[in-house]
């Protein structure tokens, strides 16, 4: 029986660097989130601790305790929660815009009651060209860039201070009330370890960051070091006082965050179609790249050693697009054992690879069983690697050998550690193009629902798309918005991921004998950047496309490049093979204009590149 592994919520953003670098105690693993999707995640007991936000702690419906008096406080100034305006602060009234950029609720609550101690109110705007001030938080605060187009700047701890002599605490550290007496022992014990070593840790984190956002190491340390993470007498009177108006001003706050002007909404369809069709590749690169760099203005852009070894290359469900499917008992059909798959795990391992992308033909050989025994056995001679495992179609075939819900599948994997899920399987989300291209494969609504169960578990996913070959250009952006609308109801996808059709040796290449120009798959980065206003991460491939389109598709819009593969088997078949190695792939980022990373599965920094 496996350990049962505990998650901890925990933000990707710079004010909790040093506890990422303190790590997590054993038996419980890091799930990495921005502070909304954390309190969710604890609410709904995917995570047993997370640092919830001051103004959603009032908002949880589930029994909680505090973990001792650790969290996030600043007294004088925090530097990453600030308001750019063109007139003073004591000046703007109702007459006056904000744009509320990366807004987070806590920051925004701290913004109205500042206001409301003079009653006379600015508005809010979504459109950011007639704002007459501009909210800034977290990394982006670090790294605004549109600092010269307002006269002052203002850091809304300061005011807090100014204005009620006490300290601003963001986020509590907490722990379910329903939480084994142990778990809660061992999770104090953990943020314990904050009070000998703190200046360590910061220093340690801050050098990280700073690489990260490409600022001075000096400002990240004097950022970290303005921030308490073990709260004082003073911070908690802060905090109460700040529950205490945000209770009293409850109704004013909703009506006022109501009344938005300026609303800038969504791009239409018509617009996305535009975007695809028919405005100049330039102009959509250079917005795409815009909408990149507000997201990640740090100028880095990531890749992850990896490992793709097929288990299995008998299929049932023979995709016409396939040239990697075997039927059983076909010359070159194999499915290999446990300690087979572990060995060639092991033997990338080695080779760099930190994560493995685990899946197969759909076997009816292969069961759970087989399934959980391949991740145990990888575990137990790669106990550091990264299974990423099992796309929707698998899941949803698994479930039907067995007989079981995709819940039930997914909360078995989740239960031996798997907390990610690649988005295979996806092609096109257009059920005409389905039923050409993979008429046996689950149905664009099954693919996405079982995704959102994935997500309310707690996975975190990729999203992908297999273009190029017979779905239309309004195909595309159906596909793009239905993802998006799927990210609006969980916030479950990590990024998305976009590759041509490789005609060669499939029964689908003798229709489509011509793979995707790469201009179009450079335009389509860029429209996925634009409509997918809700991913934070978009793929450049070096690897599915060339070398040169992945760099053009990193201009317009993408802040990833994708794997350095030690093994790939489905691509090869069709003819596509590629390889590069991890300095290639260093040299090809930085001759694109950015600053390459090594991540992990879950987008957080392994490893900053030395020049």
């Amino acid at each position: 029986m496996a350990t049962k592994i505990y998650n901890i919520s925990i933000y990707h953003y710079a004010n909790l660097a040093p506890i990422r670098v303190l790590g997590c105690p054993a038996d419980f693993t890091f799930i990495f989130q921005n502070p909304k999707e954390a309190a969710w995640a604890f609410d709904h007991n995917i995570s047993v601790a997370a640092p919830v936000p001051t103004g959603a702690i009032s908002n949880l419906k589930t029994d909680y305790e505090y973990l001792g008096a650790y969290g996030v406080a600043a007294s004088e100034k925090v530097g990453s929660v600030l308001l750019y305006s063109k007139s003073k602060f004591s000046e703007l009234n109702h007459s006056n815009k904000i744009f509320l950029t990366n807004q987070s609720a806590t920051s925004v609550l701290l913004l109205y009651i500042l206001f409301s101690e003079r009653k006379d109110i600015p508005v809010i705007t979504e459109n950011a060209y007639e704002a007459d001030a501009v909210l800034v938080i977290g990394d982006e605060a670090l790294t605004f860039k549109d600092k010269n187009k307002y006269d002052h700047c203002y850091d809304l701890v300061t005011l807090w201070h100014e204005a009620f002599n006490l300290p601003f605490v963001f986020a509590r550290w907490l722990v379910r009330k329903d939480a084994d007496v142990s778990v809660k022992e061992t999770l104090l014990a953990w943020l314990k370890g904050l009070d000998s070593r703190d200046e360590e840790l910061i220093l340690k984190s801050a050098e990280l960051e700073a690489r990260r956002l490409n600022i001075p190491k000096n400002k990240m340390v004097q950022y970290l070091q303005g921030m308490r993470r073990k709260l004082t007498g003073s911070d908690l009177a802060g905090q109460d006082f700040f529950l205490k108006k945000a209770k009293e001003l409850a109704g004013q706050f909703q009506s006022w965050r109501a009344k938005t002007s300026g609303h800038k909404p969504r791009l239409s369809r018509e617009d996305d179609l535009r975007l695809l069709k028919d405005i100049p590749l330039g102009e959509v690169m250079r917005l795409g790249h815009e909408e990149r760099m507000k997201r990640h203005p740090g100028g880095l852009v990531t890749y992850v050693m990896d490992t793709n070894p097929n288990y299995t290359n008998v299929c049932t469900v023979e995709c016409s697009f396939c040239a990697f499917h075997k039927r059983r008992g076909d010359e070159g059909a194999y499915t290999l054992s446990a300690s087979e798959l572990a060995k060639r795990v092991k033997q990338a391992e080695l080779r760099g690879a930190s994560t493995v992308l685990l899946q197969g033909g759909l076997n009816p050989s292969i069961k759970l069983e087989q399934i959980l025994n391949y991740i145990r056995t990888i575990k137990k001679h790669s106990p550091k690697i990264h299974i990423h495992p099992l796309s929707p179609s698998e899941i949803d075939y698994l479930g039907k050998l067995e007989g079981k819900s995709a819940e039930y599948i997914l909360k078995t994997l989740w239960n031996e550690g798997i907390h990610t899920m690649p988005g295979g399987g996806a092609e096109i989300l257009v059920d005409q193009v389905r039923k050409v291209i993979s008429p046996r494969k689950c149905s664009a609504t099954r693919w996405l629902e079982i995704m959102e169960i994935a997500h309310q578990i707690g996975y975190k996913t990729t999203a992908t798309m297999m273009y190029g070959h017979v779905e239309t250009p309004e195909d595309i952006v159906d596909h793009l918005l239905a993802l998006r609308e799927s990210q609006d109801k969980t916030g479950g996808y990590s990024s998305f991921i976009a590759w041509s059709f490789k005609p060669g040796n499939s029964l689908l290449g003798q229709k489509v004998s011509f793979p995707a120009h790469p201009a179009f798959y450079i335009r389509l980065v860029a429209v996925a950047r634009l409509i997918l206003d809700n991913f934070d991460h978009i793929q450049s491939s070096w690897f599915s496309e060339s070398a040169n389109a992945g760099c053009l598709g990193l201009m317009a819009g993408a802040d990833d490049f994708g794997g350095v593969l030690v093994e790939e088997s489905v691509l090869k078949t069709t003819g596509h093979g590629r390889k590069t190695t991890v300095n290639q792939v260093k040299t090809l980022i930085r001759q694109s204009g950015f600053t390459p990373a090594r991540r992990d599965s879950n987008y957080q920094i392994m490893e900053f590149s030395k020049e």
